[in-house]
C-alpha cells in the first residue's frame, strides 16, 4: 500500500468487482496461441475451460496479454462469448432497443443477436447495462436460456427460496453446471468471475449435448446416483463474494434516498486495487455529529465488519476485529480522519485519498486493497 503521511479515515468497501475492460471474445479462426495468457497456467482455477474456449477462438484476453480470470465478468463480455459460442448471426440483426447499445457500439451485434434469440433482456430503465458485472443468479438464467437446458432437482441451497432465479439455479444444479459456494448456499447475488464464467459455459455446452432426462425408450434407473458434493469455496471465491455483497449494499443504499452523510460508487478494480469515489453529501456536518452517527457514515462497510478478521487504515497497524470491539474499531476509524474536533466538518474530507486493506474471514492471508477518493 502507498504511504500517506496524513492519518487516514475509515475506509470502506469493496466489491468485485468490477474491472472495466478489454476484449473478451474473438472471431472464429484465432490461432491456438490465443490460449496462452500471462496470468493463466496449469495451476490456475478454470484453466481447462479458459484454454478450451481460447483455442477455439471464443474468448481472447486483454491487450497486455492477460486474461484476468479473477475479475468480475461484465454483461457486454458475456454477450460476446455466448453469441460466438452459439454461432449466432451478429451482422443481420434488429436493433435491440437498449438506450446504451447503439449500432456503433463494439458489442452491438452480439447483444442484438442474443436479444433476438430471447436470451437476454435489459433493465427497467431501458438500458442493457453493458459494463455491469454479472451475478450468479443472473448467470443461471442466462445460461439456461442460451443452452436451452431443462430438468430440475432439489438442491441443498437455503438461500434461493426467495430468489427470482430459483428455477434456473435448480436446472443448473440438475445438469451439474454449477455448484454452491458452500454445502448449503448458492449465493445468487455474488459476482461471477471471468474464469468461473468460462467453466460455466463449457459445462453447459456439454450438458446440452447429453440430456439430463432419459428418453422414454430408456429404462428408469433403479438406483439413483449420488449427487456431486459441492466443494467449499476457495479464498478467492470468498473474497469475490464479499465484494459482491458490498456492491449490492452500495446499490441498495444509493437507491434508498436515505443517504445522510456520504454516498459511494461501486468499486472498480484497477491494478489489484479497488477504487471508490466517495461523495460528501452534507459537508456542514460537524465532527460531534459524525462521532454520534459513526455507524451511518459508511454503512456498507460498518454493517459488514463481522465478515472481516482484520483491517488496516493507511500506514496504521492492523486492527483485529472481534465481536466485542466493534465500537472500538469504529472509533479508531473516526480518529484516523485527523479532524479538528473543535471546528472540523465533514467537508474537510474533500480532496483526501484514503487507502485501506481488509482481511476477509476464510479469505486467506492476502487482503483486499482499496483506494477512496473524497469529493463534494
Amino acid at each position: 500500500m502507498k504511504k500517506d503521511n496524513r492519518k487516514k479515515l475509515f475506509n470502506i468497501a469493496i466489491t468485485t468487482t468490477l474491472a472495466t475492460g478489454a476484449v473478451i471474445a474473438a472471431a472464429p479462426g484465432v490461432s491456438n496461441a490465443a490460449a496462452t495468457f500471462k496470468d493463466v497456467n496449469g495451476n490456475t482455477m478454470h484453466y481447462s475451460a479458459i484454454t478450451d474456449l481460447a483455442s477455439r477462438g471464443i474468448i481472447n484476453g486483454y491487450p497486455d496479454g492477460t486474461f484476468k480470470p479473477k475479475s468480475p465478468v461484465q454483461r457486454n463480455h458475456t454477450a460476446s462469448i455466448l453469441a460466438n459460442l452459439l454461432r449466432l448471426n451478429t451482422v443481420n440483426v434488429t436493433n435491440p432497443g437498449f438506450k446504451d447499445v447503439t449500432p456503433n457500439y463494439p458489442y452491438y451485434g452480439a447483444i442484438a443477436a442474443l436479444k433476438k434469440a430471447g436470451i437476454v433482456n435489459g433493465y427497467k430503465d431501458g438500458t442493457y447495462g453493458n459494463n455491469k458485472p454479472l451475478t450468479r443468479g443472473e448467470m443461471a438464467t442466462l445460461i439456461v436460456r442460451a443452452f436451452d437446458l431443462a430438468g430440475a432437482a432439489d438442491t441443498p441451497f437455503k438461500d434461493i427460496d426467495d430468489s427470482p432465479y430459483k428455477e434456473a439455479i435448480q436446472i443448473l444444479y440438475a445438469n451439474n453446471v454449477a455448484k454452491g459456494t458452500s454445502s448449503t448456499t448458492f449465493n445468487p447475488k455474488a459476482l461471477v468471475t471471468r474464469g468461473e464464467f468460462a467453466s460455466f459455459v463449457v459445462r453447459a455446452e456439454a450438458a446440452r449435448v447429453v440430456p439430463v432426462i432419459p428418453s422414454p425408450q430408456e429404462p428408469t434407473p433403479t438406483v439413483p446416483t449420488e449427487p456431486t458434493k459441492p466443494t467449499e469455496p476457495t479464498a478467492e471465491e470468498v473474497k469475490a463474494q464479499f465484494v459482491g455483497k458490498l456492491t449490492d449494499d452500495i446499490n441498495k443504499i444509493n437507491e434508498s434516498d436515505t443517504i445522510q452523510f456520504l454516498s459511494a460508487t461501486v468499486p472498480v478494480l484497477t491494478d489489484d486495487q479497488y477504487h471508490i469515489d466517495i461523495k460528501i453529501e452534507n459537508p456542514e456536518v460537524t465532527v460531534p455529529e459524525m462521532v454520534s452517527n459513526k455507524d451511518k457514515l459508511l454503512p456498507f462497510l460498518t454493517d459488514n465488519l463481522n465478515l472481516l478478521s482484520e483491517i488496516q487504515i493507511g500506514d496504521g497497524a492492523k486492527i483485529k476485529i472481534t465481536q466485542d470491539n466493534r465500537d472500538e474499531v469504529l472509533a479508531s476509524l473516526v480518529e484516523e480522519m485527523n479532524f479538528d474536533f473543535l471546528n472540523g466538518t465533514l467537508g474537510d474530507l474533500e480532496g483526501k485519498e484514503i487507502e485501506l486493506a481488509l482481511w476477509i474471514e476464510d479469505g486467506g492471508n492476502l487482503p483486499l486493497e482499496f483506494d477512496l477518493d473524497f469529493q463534494k
